[in-house]
């Protein structure tokens, strides 16, 4: 299948690409003002100790900047209220080093609260699909009434085969 997709890209007239690029160069390309700033706020999760010490570093870490407002989660209550008392010089760092611009810093103790999930088209799949060989959908296709559309057949075929591979003993 690959060499016929080449063979008529190459009769298409089209080159092949040079390299490959990552997912994350396309976004960046994609998005070009942010790239910069995506790259300073990593330098700063980097960097974190630089900014509040090794001791306060090992127990709090930056996870977004939104708004103004630089988010950090801190491990236990004295963390939190350290790194919440060194604001300003948080703010001033953010400035002066990385030309990040910040209004206020808020803490919050343990982990980063998760973000929410995108609603996804359908239901998330537990078990990975099952590919079949074109001689048993076929056969399990024949099985299926012939009012059925290929789609609902084809989909009836890999449910049934789904169940023959996954309960065994069933039958």
């Amino acid at each position: 299948m690959r060499e016929d997709a080449a063979r008529n890209a190459i009769r298409a007239g089209c080159r092949r690409l040079e390299r490959v690029a990552s997912l994350k160069e396309l976004l960046e390309g994609m998005v070009p003002g942010q790239s910069d700033r995506i790259r300073r706020l990593e330098d700063l999760m980097r960097n974190w100790a630089a900014v509040v010490g090794p001791g306060r570093a090992r127990l709090s870490a930056p996870y977004e900047l939104e708004d103004g407002e630089l988010r950090v989660a801190a491990a236990t209550p004295h963390a939190a209220q350290q790194i919440g008392n060194m604001k300003g010089n948080i703010l001033r760092a953010l400035r002066e080093r990385w030309g990040l611009e910040a209004d206020r810093v808020r803490v919050t103790q343990g982990p980063p609260p998760l973000r929410r999930r995108v609603a996804q088209d359908g239901p998330r799949r537990r078990h990975p699909r099952v590919v079949l060989p074109p001689e048993e959908v076929e056969a399990l296709r024949s099985a299926c009434p012939e009012a059925l559309s290929d789609e609902a057949a084809l989909g009836l075929a890999r449910l049934r085969a789904f169940f023959a591979r996954r309960f065994p003993h069933s039958r």
